[in-house]
């Protein structure tokens, strides 16, 4: 591709949460800047669940949480790497809004698929209960399309005539067609001519003219127009003083441009320094952001900024709390500093919470948190991985955010997200492998609850930590801390469980005491009042052990029959109906149970004969039955027999045989079915390779652990929160490889001024 050849697909990168837009030169017009990046120039977008890149040959490939194009029965599916959209062809510029794409292909014809509740595929169907489209309709009435935008629930559109075309959502005046009510089909922005580059956030729009002013209009709440006022406006008008403007980008609420002399000037929000001038202080009008030359194109997240300049190296400032900026750190920056360790960048993109760039050898890299959207390979484990740390575990626990083991000489270790301090060191720094927690060499038992971590210790002591807004630490306040503190008035204490805000705990002369919320009646009193300290649930004896879920509670007594009580809305408490009970009911028809698992709206219970029952919430089959929305009575999971222990997540469960191998059944949005590929969900149980010798198992909501014979500790499922443990972070502060099965068109030295590394 020869440099300063005008071609008609010629577009704009416009990620969801933060949209780099290079200027578009209309026929005939050329600018050196402007040409710096026509090689790339709209091949990939994100927002902060998925991503969508086009390769050389016009495919479109789509990976993350729910992924524009992959589908599966009826609704996109997560997809943990890269892979091909097989609906869409032809194509020169991708655009994201939250739950939609538009493509815009050779032809200058421009496509959406995905939700469209707010008009927002353009295609004039009124959206009133539609749930989408998983294949592309073509939005009506547009040709010669020269670029493309998207964010949250609208989109514009570039004519090569110079006009602005915009659809979906305009609650704050972003159409710019003056009137604020949605649009299904394309309408002309008002008093917009001669454009050539356009940039849109969720509120407000930006469009360059060819004589290199900036017009805008929406919201401005914060100052994002720059017209020196925080009065919004649903018609495009010019911002004054600013001229020789070659590029755009905008945020949620700031915006960005670049000036032929390679300046780089910002206006609007400024609450993380995402305006580059040394302050948090917002501003409405446009100026210079400090020390940043020679830049030529642009890329805006929620709060933070990204910047290329001529040599192919970025630079970054503002918001750096999930590591966006890439710079090795966590730290916000009120002035530009360079990303670590990249060069030869051709394309930007941005959300709120990661960055991505295009290489000029057709690599993309990506940096900041990845729930699945940067395609790193580190979210999810579809099959067990090995921990380094700790061996020989004797308990685990896991929740969404960290994960807990106690090793067999009684030292806990803890790793994961550490936002309430969870983690029990004293910090509030997550860590993406073990590390132990100070204190303890006496340690039995673990438990977990969101961002709340407790220790059994083996003299029935009860230690907890972390999170206490809803006073599940027992000691009457709720106060935080990160340290474990013993639970006051706590003592002979065997066994440990608690689920959404509520503590149960088992002592040793078989009597069940219970704190923390009480809004459906979990705690078993009779009452519906909340207790920040531990009380005995009336009318229990001879338990032996217990469990809860999601508002609701259990327990197994010594002659083998299951009490219930709490929340039934899924029919949880097993007794046939739905109707939520405040104190302790037998569970009718189930004898001869000796273990017991629960969690959100669904129980499995274990027979002395090894048969698995279950009962409560099935949505994604995790009863072993077809997926329906509850299962109110004990029935047994087909196909399991020999069963010696039990474990059930969020939406799956997992067995382990008496042979010492683990089956698996449910839900696999996280690839916590152990064999098979994130998003497939299978209702029957099967085993899940490689897994022998298991001796130990635990279920978290969306990753899992088990513990071999001789002490080796294995992880899979999500990642998102460090809580696999192997080492490997979600979090990347620094730039990592995208896992992309093909190329973009690679760039050669002569070709393109940015450098190779």
């Amino acid at each position: 591709m020869r440099r300063g050849r005008n071609h008609p697909w010629r577009a704009l990168l416009v990620p969801l949460l933060g949209t780099l837009l290079w200027a578009v030169p209309a026929t005939g017009e050329s600018h050196p800047r402007r040409e710096w990046d026509s090689f790339a120039r709209g091949r990939l977008a994100t927002n902060e669940r998925h991503s969508i890149a086009v390769d050389e040959d016009g495919n479109v490939w789509s990976w993350g949480i729910e992924a524009i194009g992959q589908i599966r029965g009826d609704r996109f599916k997560n997809q943990q790497l890269p892979a091909r959209v097989p609906s869409l062809s032809e194509v020169t510029t991708v655009a994201l809004g939250d739950n939609h794409a538009l493509a815009l292909r050779r032809d200058g014809t421009v496509w959406g698929l995905g939700s469209n509740d707010l008009g927002q595929l353009g295609s004039g169907q009124d959206p009133w209960g539609q749930e989408g489209h998983l294949t592309p309709v073509q939005v009506s009435g547009l040709t010669d399309v020269i670029a493309i935008a998207a964010r949250a629930h609208h989109g514009l559109a570039l004519r090569r005539d110079g006009t602005v075309w915009a659809w979906g959502a305009n609650w704050y005046g972003q159409l710019g067609d003056g009137e604020g009510l949605d649009r299904y089909l394309p309408v002309p922005v008002l008093g917009l001519k001669d454009v050539v580059d356009i940039a849109t956030s969720a509120q407000h729009s930006l469009a360059l003219r060819r004589d290199g002013t900036v017009w805008v209009w929406g919201d401005n709440s914060s100052g994002q127009l720059g017209d020196g006022t925080y009065t919004s406006r649903p018609t495009a008008a010019p911002v004054p003083g600013l001229t020789g403007v070659v590029a755009l980008a905008a945020g949620v609420t700031h915006s960005l441009a670049v000036r032929a002399d390679g300046s780089v000037w910002a206006w609007g929000g400024n609450g993380a320094g995402q305006l580059g001038d040394g302050t948090r202080a917002s501003r409405a009008t446009a100026a210079p952001v400090p020390g940043l030359t020679k830049a030529v194109s642009l890329a805006a997240g929620d709060q933070h900024s990204l910047a290329v300049r001529g040599d192919g190296s970025v630079w970054g400032w503002g918001s750096n709390w999930l590591g966006q900026l890439g710079d090795g750190t966590l730290q916000d920056r009120l002035t530009s500093a360079p990303v670590s360790n990249l060069r030869g960048v051709v394309a930007l993109a941005a959300s709120s919470q990661h960055s991505m760039a295009l290489h000029r050898n057709g690599t993309l890299w990506a940096w900041g948190f990845n729930s699945g959207q940067m395609g790193t390979g580190s979210d999810f484990r579809p099959a067990p991985v090995r921990l380094k740390n700790p061996r020989n575990v004797v308990d685990a626990a896991i929740s969404y955010y960290s994960a807990l083991a106690v090793r067999a000489d009684g030292t806990v270790w803890a790793w994961g997200n550490n936002d309430a301090g969870q983690l029990g060191d004293g910090t509030r720094i997550t860590r993406a492998e073990p590390g132990q927690v100070p204190g303890f060499s006496d340690a039995v038992a673990v438990e977990l609850q969101n961002l709340s971590a407790f220790a059994l210790s083996a003299d029935g002591t009860v230690w907890a930590w972390g999170d206490n807004s809803s006073g599940l630490l027992g000691d009457g306040t709720r106060v935080s801390r990160s340290t474990p503190m013993p639970v006051p008035n706590l003592s002979g204490i065997v066994a440990l469980e608690g689920s959404s805000g509520h503590l149960l705990a088992l002592r040793q002369d078989g009597t069940v005491w219970a704190w923390g919320n009480n809004a459906s009646g979990q705690l078993g009193d009779g009452t519906t009042t909340s207790r920040l300290t531990p009380a005995q649930v009336p009318g229990l004896s001879e338990v032996v052990a217990l469990d809860a879920g999601s508002g609701f509670s259990l327990v197994l007594r010594q002659d083998g029959t299951v009490w219930a009580w709490g929340d039934n809305a899924a029919g949880q408490l097993g007794d046939g109906t739905r109707v939520s009970r405040l104190t302790p009911a037998r569970v009718p028809g189930l004898l001869d149970v000796e273990a017991l698992s629960a969690a959100s709206l669904s129980v499995l219970a274990l027979r002395q004969d090894g048969t698995v029952w279950g009962w409560g919430g099935n949505a994604s089959g995790q009863l072993g039955r077809n997926p329906s929305y509850t299962q109110p009575t004990p029935s047994p999971v087909p196909g399991l027999t020999e069963v010696s222990a039990i474990s059930v997540g969020g939406l799956y469960g997992l067995a382990l045989r008496r042979d010492g191998s683990v089956w698996s059944w449910g839900g696999n949005t996280s690839g916590t079915l152990g064999y098979a590929t994130a998003g497939d969900l299978s209702a029957t149980p099967a085993p899940v390779p490689h897994l022998t010798d298991i001796v130990t198992l635990v279920a978290g909501s969306e990753s899992a652990l088990a513990t071999r014979a001789n002490g080796e500790v294995l992880s899979w499922g999500n990642n998102a929160n460090q809580t696999i443990g192997d080492g490997v972070s979600s979090l990347h502060t620094r730039p990592s490889p995208v896992l992309l099965p093909c190329h973009f068109t690679r760039i050669s030295p002569t070709e393109h001024p940015a450098i190779n590394p």
